[in-house]
């Protein structure tokens, strides 16, 4: 059950860490505005206590905090598909530093996880919200792209 934490003036990744560290709460993911709970067979669902723990911690919020890593750039609207995906893939491909990688296009499809839905595919011309969407996803405490060069985001695999 993913729970948007954003208002609390806190990251899922801080939230995460006060509900293990006060309440023996344990959460299967955190991002830079949400939480994630699973409830699984075998286990009792505490909801109230989940609850309670999640009132507390919005209750006892620094208004003159400013959270760092809260300002996760906007999820990127996808660009202009210029290529099938079979045609990037079969097509001669460069590797581009990312400030060069905005108006070109990706031989490759690179997802942001969590959650991991793809957020450029083969053909899908690169904008620069989407190189800094990725790069900051890259840098935040749990995030991963997967089909990233590297793990920063630095570069990026471009049709020639």
């Amino acid at each position: 059950m993913p729970i948007d934490v954003s208002r609390t003036g806190r990251t899922g990744y801080e939230v995460r860490s006060l509900l293990a560290e006060q309440d023996g709460i344990l959460l299967e993911i955190a991002t830079s505005s949400a939480i994630v709970a699973f409830f699984g067979p075998g286990k009792p669902l505490e909801v109230e206590q989940l609850e309670a723990a999640l009132t507390r911690i919005a209750g006892t919020r620094d208004a003159d905090r400013a959270t760092a890593g809260a300002a996760m750039p906007p999820l990127p609207a996808p660009g202009p598909g210029v290529m099938t995906p079979r045609e990037a893939y079969f097509a001669a491909t460069e590797v581009v530093p990312a400030d060069a990688a905005a108006g070109r296009i990706s031989a490759d499809a690179l997802a942001a996880y969590p959650p991991g839905i793809p957020n450029i595919v083969p053909g899908e011309t690169i904008t620069a919200e989407t190189v800094a969407f990725l790069q900051a996803v890259a840098a935040s405490p749990i995030g991963y792209v997967r089909g990233a060069l590297d793990s920063a985001v630095s570069a990026f695999r471009v049709i020639a």
